[in-house]
């Protein structure tokens, strides 16, 4: 269960939010390096939240950077692609070819499934309502 102190220090970063959903207490996020075909170096370290907002999207993934000034943040979105592999877990946007691949190494196996299985849900969820709320073609009028 995640502490009145992490909820504060989050609402200091970004005051919509509401909820930590869930958390890992110890990360290091790696991007994919496309040149070299490997993950390149870490570009994160710190407790990992997914956190509920009152406004933008409705669900976001915060790292707390204690490596960098800079936190990572990214709002979950329609198209994106959750997997583990080892003590990772792995994402990319299934919709933006350009779009970089993220891992996510995690120190406690158990907070990462835990995460895992609430980012799946959540995209589910999302990529439900998205093809909901997506027009549907219209049929062309026949001469």
């Amino acid at each position: 269960m995640a502490s009145t102190s992490s909820l504060n220090s989050l609402q200091s970063i970004d005051a919509t939010i509401t909820t930590i959903l869930c958390q890992i207490s110890s990360t290091a996020l790696y991007p994919f390096d496309t040149q070299r075909n490997c993950w390149g170096a870490v570009t994160g370290q710190g407790p990992l939240f997914l956190v509920q907002r009152r406004a933008h999207e409705p669900l976001c993934l915060i790292q707390l950077n204690q490596k960098h000034p800079t936190n990572f943040e990214m709002d979950l979105a329609p198209g994106i692609m959750w997997d583990k592999q080892d003590t990772c877990i792995l994402f990319q946007r299934t919709d933006d070819p350009y779009a970089p691949s993220f891992c996510i190494w995690a120190a406690d196996v158990l907070e990462r499934d835990d995460m895992l299985e609430h980012l799946v849900q959540a995209q589910r969820q999302l990529n439900t309502a998205h093809k909901q709320t997506k027009p549907q073609p219209q049929p062309q009028p026949r001469p």
